[in-house]
């Protein structure tokens, strides 16, 4: 098992973890998995652990507080060896409770049927948007929870992944949880990549700023690709002009510009990201005629 760190929570845990949702069983409404096996629940949980993986995630929510109740069963008395992460902010699927003392009572229930006396990590559970969420005590009640031992870090579960930045930034919060499954897929390209294509384009129009004794010319076409890779994200410019002179600077501008805003938006769960390689794949015009890479 390969072991990563959770954000910025100091946690290091195992790349593959457990979801308990299932787990849970029934509960009123659509989002009841059906019946299960306690029994099954509680093997998987120990293969799980012997296999090495040591991080579950789960919710009060999560059959009605039952998905916390087997956690409890399975590592109760070997709480030193999971990170556990739940959640807080909803009374049921379609209610926010974010008082403190909703906070407080929500966070007492899951340690009491967790068997322990702090959660690794605790979540808000979908807020309807980061903005709202601003506007409540939820993150200085859980941060008050924080300073008595209960709670070790602090995190959002968004909706959408465009919400997990500012989450970070204006919130604080050390570490997000976006869906990603066969269904929603969005996280895999993300608003991050998005927002990094936009300035990346930006800055290629204003190399001539950015550049001493760059001259500023006039593009009939900019275009960036950032695409990822089990590497990380390779990034190509191309760049066009009806002036007869190469643009390669404009290139290599919108690519590190780009990469660089990918950096700041994401620094926050990884600060060891490495921009590399950045460099000229061909040109045509100008001076010096046209090359290309060996």
């Amino acid at each position: 098992m390969k072991y990563r760190p959770l954000g910025r929570t100091g946690l290091l845990v195992s790349e593959i973890g457990f979801g308990c949702w299932g787990i849970g069983g029934v509960t009123a409404g659509a989002t009841s998995y059906g019946e299960v096996d306690d029994t099954v629940s509680l093997k998987a949980l120990d293969r799980a652990l012997d296999l090495g993986v040591n991080f579950y995630d789960t919710s009060n929510l999560y059959g009605d507080g039952h998905s916390e109740d087997l956690l409890g069963q399975a590592f109760g008395k070997r709480r030193d060896k999971v990170i556990i992460a739940t959640k807080v902010g909803r009374s049921d699927y379609d209610t926010e409770a974010y008082s403190p003392v909703d906070l407080r009572r929500s966070i007492e229930g899951s340690l009491r049927r967790l068997r322990t006396d702090y959660v690794d990590v605790v979540e808000v559970h979908s807020p309807s948007s980061i903005e709202a969420l601003k506007q409540t005590e939820v993150m200085a009640t859980l941060n008050r929870l924080k300073g008595e031992g209960k709670i070790r870090a602090i995190g959002v579960s968004v909706k959408a992944p465009a919400e997990g930045v500012p989450a970070i930034k204006e919130l604080g919060a050390e570490v997000i949880q976006v869906n990603f499954n066969l269904v929603d897929q969005r996280a895999s390209e993300g608003d991050v990549l998005a927002v990094a294509r936009i300035a990346g384009i930006m800055a290629a129009k204003k190399t001539a700023e950015l550049i001493p004794l760059c001259h500023p010319l006039p593009l009939s076409g900019v275009k960036l690709d950032l695409a990822p890779d089990d590497k990380g994200i390779i990034a190509t410019a191309t760049v066009s002009t009806t002036h007869g002179t190469g643009v390669e600077m404009e290139a290599i501008t919108a690519v590190s510009i780009a990469l660089v805003t990918i950096y700041d938006m994401a620094k926050a769960l990884d600060r060891g990201m490495v921009i590399g390689d950045v460099r000229l794949l061909a040109k045509s015009g100008g001076r010096s005629g046209d090359w290309r890479a060996p």
